[in-house]
């Protein structure tokens, strides 16, 4: 039985398969290597077939972002469903069925053998659905693993200690921006400017119609440059 798809080529495959169950397994890596590195879907599609400079940062960020669900998925934090190829019943995966060496094959296509869960390299016969609620639970990943201070403050705290705690840290990122002829905003920031809660913005980064966050200086936090904001709110979509 030949694939639908050739391994990555599903990343951007202008239809996917779908399932009422949640979204395909693709989403989940493509939102955590825009999350933590900006990179789309069509770049992730090239990432394992090009040599060149991009291309080896973005399966740098693949790897990554698999390497961060390892755990999730076999802990059964993050609840994944397989459906036969040509359609049929959709059922849960186990959390055991990702105990694989590696992981790359599955996140490469989507899919996997149920009747084999523990060969990564099996033909598959199933697509893998990510369950509905992944996304706040990657968002929440990330920000555990990649968000910088800004966006960690203990919800407890006052309004004047959050806003000064917000303001310290973006003065801070402005300033290595500038340096580099640039102004970065974060995320509460791009909120605010934009009237966008993050769910919203991450939606219309998937679909292509934000702008994608990049990494701000030498560390992992990311923020979307000021122009780029200033130019969708010009003509939003």
């Amino acid at each position: 039985m030949r694939l639908p798809y050739e391994p990555w080529a599903i990343y951007s495959a202008e239809e996917v398969p779908s399932s009422a169950v949640g979204p395909l397994l693709s989403h989940m890596l493509f939102l955590q290597v825009c999350l933590s590195d900006g990179f789309g879907p069509e770049q992730i599609a090239r990432a394992f077939h090009c040599d060149d400079n991009d291309a080896a940062k973005c399966r740098s960020a693949v790897l990554a972002a698999i390497k961060l669900f390892r755990a999730p998925l076999m802990e059964g934090r993050f609840t994944t469903y397989a459906r036969p190829f040509g359609g049929g019943s959709v059922s849960v995966m186990k959390p055991s069925h990702w105990e694989v060496d590696d992981l790359l094959p599955r996140f490469s296509t989507c899919s996997y053998d149920p009747s084999n869960p523990f060969e990564a390299n099996a033909k598959p016969t199933a697509w893998i659905f990510a369950d509905a609620s992944i996304e706040p639970a990657i968002l929440e990943l990330h920000r555990s693993e990649y968000i910088s201070a800004s966006d960690l403050v203990d919800p407890d705290e006052s309004p004047a200690q959050e806003n000064q705690a917000s303001r310290e840290t973006v003065a801070w990122e402005r300033e290595i921006g500038t340096s580099q002829g640039n102004v970065f905003l974060r995320r509460r920031e791009v909120e605010r400017m934009t009237g966008l809660g993050k769910s919203s913005i991450y939606e219309r980064i998937r679909d292509n119609r934000f702008p994608k966050p990049e990494p701000i200086g030498q560390g992992r936090a990311v923020g979307w440059r000021l122009g780029d904001i200033e130019k969708w709110l010009d003509d939003p979509q």
